[in-house]
């Protein structure tokens, strides 16, 4: 399987799921409700991912899928916008720092740790 292809088609959908979060910024906004921040801080998360990721893998080019490379697709962009969109990320943050770091740290913190899982699996595919 060509895991750099599929790596990058699954930050391309991260990137836009992260940008779709543009909407329900938009109404909180004009409600004027109180989830404008953290709204902001997982759509800047998800879209940080998607970005670097894309930047990572971003030159693969590929003419056509296998069947099993898009059964991948389907399973890791499933399972990558699942953890982006739950709440229980939050909650794993909020467990594994209980100091309160900053929001920079914990995006920064947040997208090398996904960008070293998945650039290990990416090192260990056969080209």
């Amino acid at each position: 399987m060509r895991w750099r292809y599929i790596l990058n088609v699954v930050g391309i959908l991260n990137l836009f799921f992260g940008l779709m979060m543009t909407f329900p910024l938009l109404w909180d906004l004009y409600f004027d409700d109180q989830s404008v921040m953290p709204l902001l801080k997982s759509m800047g998360i998800t879209v940080g991912a998607g970005l670097m990721l894309y930047a990572i893998f971003g030159r693969t080019r590929v003419e056509s899928i296998r069947q099993r490379e898009g059964m991948a697709i389907v399973a890791v962009a499933w399972t990558t916008i699942g953890f982006f969109s739950a709440p229980i990320l939050g909650a794993i943050i909020i467990k594994l720092f209980p100091s309160r770091p900053s929001p920079a740290a914990l995006l920064i913190g947040g997208i090398w740790l996904l960008l070293l899982v998945l650039a290990a699996l990416a090192a260990d595919a056969p080209q």
